[in-house]
């Protein structure tokens, strides 16, 4: 959504806005570090606006703190807000009347849009992204931290969107044309949260992304010490004579391939 509204004269972005939980400083849907979020936005050249938010909060709650945020933007004359909803009609239902209670008005650039045509052309623009969160309901933890490609179109089960537009998963966008550089990160600790007691969506899966530099002597999966031999002065490393599995390889993020080996342990997970 972002790519397309960035190329289209008719609109003049001013700024990202997200929403992150404030004890735990994460987007509060894909649990993403505030930092990373920080970093994606000063990549892409964009003021970011952060709206705090208590757990679960209610919908006036919700709607209150947007409201402060978005407060000076209003003031400076910036009257709409965009989302990335591409088929849930009672949601964007819920965005338009609540966005509008504040004096902003909303538009969907990509509504109605097949997903696979979306997820096709986000691909052939060059953006790239890695899954961070998954629904239990639909895919196993196996998904994170593969990357949103067409490998990984391909293995989705029937029945999940290719956008996650139903929950399914989510998503962290790294590098693109609209990056000055790719934001880099590596794959930390995985956890699972239920859901409240009662709820017919299962729980979820997320890995924890952190902020990285790319180095010779770092796993770019994990970031530790890879024990790279041949940065040792040796000839030759433990990964000449090991066949390291495809599934593993297709996790390196493309701005890492051909700069850093990865860890044995990755490689044997």
């Amino acid at each position: 959504m972002l790519d397309r509204l960035l190329r289209d004269e008719r609109y003049e972005v001013v700024a990202l806005v997200t929403t992150v939980d404030a004890a735990s400083q994460r987007v509060s849907a894909h649990g993403v570090r505030r930092d990373l979020i920080a970093q994606q936005a000063e990549s892409i050249g964009l003021p970011l606006l952060v709206v705090e938010l208590p757990p679960q909060p209610s919908n006036d709650v919700y709607l209150a703190r947007f409201a402060e945020t978005l407060a000076p933007l209003q003031r400076a004359g910036v009257s709409t807000v965009s989302f990335g909803d591409l088929f849930l009609a009672d949601l964007r239902d819920w965005r338009e009347r609540s966005f509008a209670a504040i004096g902003m008005s909303s538009i969907f650039p990509l509504w109605g849009e097949p997903s696979h045509a979306i997820a096709d052309a986000f691909t052939a623009r060059g953006l790239a992204a890695v899954l961070c969160c998954v629904n239990g309901a639909y895919l196993d933890r196996g998904y994170l931290g593969r990357l949103y490609d067409a490998r990984l179109f391909a293995s989705l089960p029937d029945g999940v969107d290719r956008c996650g537009e139903n929950g399914e998963f989510h998503t962290f966008t790294f590098d693109g044309p609209i990056f000055r550089e790719p934001v880099r990160y590596v794959v930390g600790a995985t956890r699972y949260e239920p859901l409240m007691a009662g709820s017919p969506v299962s729980g979820h899966w997320f890995c924890d992304l952190r902020p990285a530099e790319t180095r010779p002597t770092r796993c770019p999966l994990c970031g530790g010490d890879n024990a790279c031999a041949m940065t040792a002065g040796e000839p030759t490393c433990w990964c000449f004579s090991d066949r390291i599995p495809p599934a593993v390889l297709e996790r390196i993020p493309p701005y890492a391939r051909d700069v850093a080996c990865i860890c044995e342990t990755c490689a044997r997970r």
